[in-house]
């Protein structure tokens, strides 16, 4: 009995361990796919917006600015709004923008304007989803073009990661059992064959085969 109550325990033990390994590894790999994913994206975005930035019309005419962003944003998919260097809006992709209306503040276009290239990743209040935004300041043109992208893709390829782990985790504790139930007999048949060879030693242990042996040897 102390035999199973020590497997018993050893069985809890290395079951917990597999959980917790499981899910701690689980964690760990969706971050840094998550890192990688990011890193990807924002590569793919700021090479789409340095082509863009050479194909911008070399004009101020709002409707001519407006229909570039639009027919490009029917071929990349992603929204694309042309500024001047104080901010203002010159053309847009998504919507017809008002006179005035300025994104200076915004945080990649502080950067473009300093570095020449700007990015961000915030909560856009509008669609109510997190986006990635990509700026790039063209000095000879005197506009910034900049990009927003939906991080859905993101999102959506790590919720299919949780769903992998959390199968991962159900799945932990059945593996664990099927190879405990596989050590138990192991070490169950091991102890009971020490146990018998422990008796048999001093000799307070009967076995059919030693009466069959002893029966033998007296009729000789």
């Amino acid at each position: 009995m102390k035999a199973l109550s020590r497997i018993w325990k050893l069985y809890l033990l290395c079951l917990i361990l597999l959980v917790a390994g499981v899910a701690v590894a689980g964690f760990v790999l969706e971050a840094q796919i998550k890192r990688s994913l990011t890193r990807t994206l924002q590569s793919n975005v700021l090479t789409l917006a340095r082509v863009l930035a050479r194909s911008l019309p070399d004009t101020a005419d709002p409707s001519t600015l407006h229909a570039f962003c639009k027919s490009f944003k029917s071929v990349a998919g992603v929204r694309i709004t042309v500024l001047d260097q104080e901010g203002r809006v010159m053309g847009e992709s998504d919507k017809e923008v008002g006179e005035g209306e300025t994104k200076v503040d915004r945080p990649e276009v502080k950067e473009a304007l300093e570095k020449g290239e700007g990015r961000s990743i915030r909560y856009s209040k509008t669609l109510r989803i997190d986006m990635l935004y990509t700026a790039v300041f063209i000095k000879d043109k005197g506009k910034i073009i900049r990009l927003a992208v939906p991080m859905n893709m993101v999102k959506a390829f790590q919720n299919e990661l949780m769903v992998f782990f959390s199968l991962g985790l159900f799945l932990a504790p059945i593996l664990a059992i099927i190879i405990m139930f596989v050590f138990m007999r192991y070490a169950i048949a091991e102890e009971k064959k020490r146990y018998s060879d422990l008796l048999q030693s001093t000799g307070k242990f009967w076995r059919p085969e030693d009466h069959a042996n002893r029966a033998t040897s007296g009729r000789k």
